[in-house]
């Protein structure tokens, strides 16, 4: 990871960890002018207890990277993935595995799902998948919106689709 991407992603981790003392304002960003993978992995970094990621495609190595590392620091990570994307050559699945978080992959339908719940009450959501191609040339649009209510929503969401790929 380059220093200036290193950089930028504790800029917007410190940005981030002020906003966890009150309620952080909702926030839309559009990839690649925005930086949506630093913002990203800003948000994973700033977790305190869990991360539910169903996504459905994870080949980003820096997503990857700070999953891992969020993992490393005691914070319970599950993630739900595609099962044609899960194959794929450059998915971070094996790596994710290796690294003991937990995994299912969706075998029903297409899960075509590009969440996260983080502790919670941070949701991420929109348009962009965790991939190289959505952060530096698709058009791809996040929100990041604080939300006990809405975030509980989209828990209950991730644990059905977790049940029903377990």
């Amino acid at each position: 990871m380059s220093k200036i991407r290193l950089l930028s992603i504790l800029l917007v981790f410190v940005f981030l960890i002020g906003c966890t003392e009150q309620q952080m304002q909702p926030k839309a960003i559009f990839c690649p002018a925005q930086e949506c993978e630093e913002m990203t992995a800003a948000a994973i970094l700033s977790a305190d207890n869990s991360i539910d990621v169903a996504m459905y495609s994870l080949t980003s190595e820096t997503l990857a990277e700070a999953l891992i590392s969020a993992k490393a620091n005691g914070i319970r990570v599950r993630v739900l993935l595609d099962k044609l994307q899960a194959a794929s050559k450059s998915s971070q699945k094996e790596k994710l595995e290796d690294s003991g978080i937990e995994i299912r992959i969706f075998s029903g339908a297409m899960m075509h799902n590009k969440f996260a719940v983080i502790d919670n009450k941070l949701i991420i959501t929109g348009s962009y998948n965790w991939t190289k191609n959505a952060s530096e040339k698709n058009k791809e649009n996040e929100i990041f919106l604080q939300d006990k209510k809405i975030a509980g929503d989209y828990s209950e969401e991730f644990f059905n689709l977790w049940i029903e790929s377990g």
